[in-house]
Formats: structure tokens, C-alpha cells, sequence
């Protein structure tokens, strides 16, 4: 009786493993597709800088987050990224909800999190110690990283990097 139990327990992890690693590759191909996204996008607004309002200011936030990897300072503010960008925090704010449909601390944690994705697995950085990577990021504690990392992944950084290797093996 126990041995038929074994057995379709078995089973059943057998094929939730299955799944479990359908979903990771599909996350890593929505990751792949979102970079190029961003790419195109950044394309696309570099050419329409010159118009001075909304959508000006839009494509300037979004080549220094992209391009200048803004985001990685961990003092950044809206305050200070409305004050680079000649604009104010209320009008920025708005910007980013309407056009990120997030506000600014859940766009500049996204950011962050997306780069550390990319250094966990990456050779150049396999020097690095785990507060290294967060830091390089721009996270100024662990506990929020590892907040943020599981609240954008649902993984933590560690099952991330385990769940990464057994995809590409």
C-alpha cells in the first residue's frame, strides 16, 4: 500500500518539477523579450527629444534610467531624479505611474532587480559576494534586497542563480 503511495507521490513531484522549470524558462524568455522592448523603446524615443513636454520628459527619464543606469546610486530620490531632470516630483511622479503603471520606488526596484538577475548568472561577475551584487545594484541594506528580490521573482537571490543552472545545463 505505502509503495503505490511512493509512487504517485513520486509522480506528482516528477511532474511538478516539470512545470517548475516550464514557468523559470518562460520568465527567462520574457526576460529576453522585454530587453529587446526596452531597446526598441529607447530607440524610438531618442528620436522625438526635441518636443519639450510629456513625452519629452518621458524619453530623457527613460534613456538616463536605461542608458545611464541612474538607478544603481543607492541615494536616488524622486526628488533628486525630478531635479536632474529640470522638472518637479509631482509632475515626474505622474509620469512614471501613467507611462511604468508603477510608482517610482516599485520602478527604481525593478531596475535594480533586473540587473541583479543578470549579474547572479553571469561569469564577469562570479567574483562578486552576494553584497557586492547588492550593492553594485544600489540597494544601501540586504533585508531590502532580499525583499525586493523575492517580491519581483518570488524566488530568493540563491534559488534564482539554482533554478538558473538547472535551465541551462
Amino acid at each position: 500500500m505505502s509503495l503505490i503511495f511512493y509512487r504517485i507521490n513520486r509522480k506528482r513531484l516528477k511532474e511538478l518539477r516539470e512545470s517548475h522549470l516550464n514557468l523559470l524558462k518562460k520568465n527567462i524568455e520574457l526576460d529576453n523579450a522585454n530587453k529587446v522592448l526596452n531597446k526598441a523603446k529607447t530607440k524610438s524615443l531618442k528620436k522625438s527629444k526635441n518636443i519639450k513636454n510629456e513625452k519629452a520628459l518621458f524619453a530623457e527619464l527613460h534613456l538616463i534610467l536605461h542608458n545611464d543606469e541612474i538607478y544603481t546610486n543607492p541615494d536616488l530620490s524622486l526628488q533628486s531624479l525630478a531635479t536632474k531632470l529640470n522638472s518637479n516630483t509631482s509632475y515626474l511622479s505622474s509620469i512614471i505611474n501613467k507611462n511604468y503603471k508603477c510608482n517610482f520606488k516599485t520602478l527604481i526596484n525593478s531596475l535594480r532587480i533586473d540587473k541583479a538577475k543578470k549579474m547572479l548568472v553571469s561569469e564577469k561577475y562570479k567574483n562578486l559576494s552576494m553584497e557586492g551584487i547588492i550593492e553594485a545594484v544600489g540597494f544601501s541594506s540586504r533585508s531590502g534586497f532580499y525583499q525586493a528580490f523575492k517580491s519581483n521573482t518570488g524566488l530568493t537571490p540563491t534559488q534564482y542563480i539554482a533554478n538558473y543552472k538547472i535551465i541551462n545545463k
